[in-house]
């Protein structure tokens, strides 16, 4: 097994240097703009997770909850840690103990490598659709997209969200052009769902991954029962996923299906679309 691991790193190589240099360059320079913060989505996502602590209840729907429980999870494993650190002779110097930028700076750090992994998992995807100098290239181009790469110096949405629609992608392309296996349908539908839980949207993903299943699977017999077998089971298992992680909107439905400012869904949809964030940006942490 270590010689395959080995094997499988020297043959990549190429993306996988260019990620690692790419994403100690990108680290040195997270905290860029501190102590103030001049991203909307930044105060959103660390503020809601934060709260968890006190509360475990979301009531805030303009966004799905994917990334608050994401930032509580990695917030909640740092505190973990940094308590039991307090108990030895290994003393952490006073920069883990600056809140809340600490826990700003750790979301920027979960972020960009939500970022790495997207890069490559989009170079995994091409290798099995061309050839492997094409899947290179693919990927080089794919590390330096700018809009991309500004994203995920911050704590936004759309890092994560691309990560998981890539995961989706690369098991579909599996199930495409490799072994049709029924466990790729399901991984593909679940990483939809949790793709979703950044922002429901993108749900519809769904549909171009239909598509591309009753293009590129051919099936001798039964080709369109075929077809809606496996569109069934991602998009079950897209839904299912979706629900678990968002099920407060059924505990709070009155304020997920409302115009209420920062908080209902109605409002992002048909009116926060398009005016500024409700935040005064910028905004100081200490």
């Amino acid at each position: 097994m270590r010689i395959n691991i080995t094997k499988k790193l020297l043959n990549n190589w190429h993306i996988l240097l260019a990620t690692t240099i790419f994403f100690f360059i990108k680290l040195g320079a997270l905290n860029f703009d501190m102590p103030y913060i001049g991203n909307a989505d930044e105060p959103s996502v660390i503020k809601t997770a934060l709260s968890l602590f006190e509360k475990f209840d979301i009531d805030r729907f303009d966004w799905q909850h994917a990334n608050f429980f994401f930032q509580y999870i990695v917030i909640k494993i740092f505190l973990i840690i940094r308590n039991a650190l307090n108990n030895t002779n290994l003393q952490l110097g006073s920069f883990f103990y600056t809140e809340p930028f600490i826990f700003y700076y750790l979301g920027r750090i979960t972020n960009l490598v939500m970022f790495s992994v997207s890069v490559l998992i989009f170079y995994q995807t091409l290798k099995i659709i061309y050839p492997k100098n094409i899947a290179i290239i693919g990927g080089l181009m794919f590390l330096f997209l700018p809009n991309l790469n500004s994203q995920s110096f911050f704590i936004t949405q759309d890092i994560h969200l691309t990560t998981w629609l890539l995961i989706s992608l690369y098991f579909t392309t599996r199930y495409i052009f490799q072994i049709p296996k029924i466990q790729y349908l399901i991984y593909s539908g679940i990483a939809i769902g949790l793709s979703g839980s950044y922002k429901i949207h993108i749900l519809v993903f769904g549909i171009l991954l239909a598509a591309l299943i009753s293009v590129g699977k051919k099936s001798n017999q039964n080709r369109y029962i075929d077809h809606i077998k496996s569109i069934s089971y991602i998009a079950i298992s897209s839904l299912m996923t979706f629900i678990v992680i968002n099920y407060f909107i059924f505990i709070n439905w009155d304020t997920f299906w409302s115009y209420q400012t920062g908080k209902g869904f109605l409002w992002q949809i048909f009116q926060n679309s398009a005016v500024s964030p409700i935040f005064h940006l910028p905004i100081k942490l200490y």
